[in-house]
């Protein structure tokens, strides 16, 4: 199973809480497809970034796509 390195793009602030430029999470998939832009995985992500940096990815309306955030394989 590959692990990905998703990392955020940009900088976005909803006045409370902020997402900045290289906050990343690690995410295996059972398949060799990079989870970005697959809304099967969507969930999944947002809750790995909620649970290790306590951000909530839907209150900024922040698609899970390649626009926001970039995938690598490590």
């Amino acid at each position: 199973m590959p692990v990905w390195k998703i990392t955020a793009k940009m900088n976005r602030n909803n006045g409370k809480q902020s997402i900045e430029k290289g906050m990343h999470i690690e995410y295996s998939t059972p398949t060799t497809t990079p989870p970005l832009g697959h809304s099967k995985y969507d969930k999944q992500i947002k809750s790995l970034f909620l649970a290790k940096y306590g951000l909530d990815l839907d209150i900024f309306k922040v698609p899970v796509n390649g626009a926001y955030f970039s995938c690598e394989k490590i």
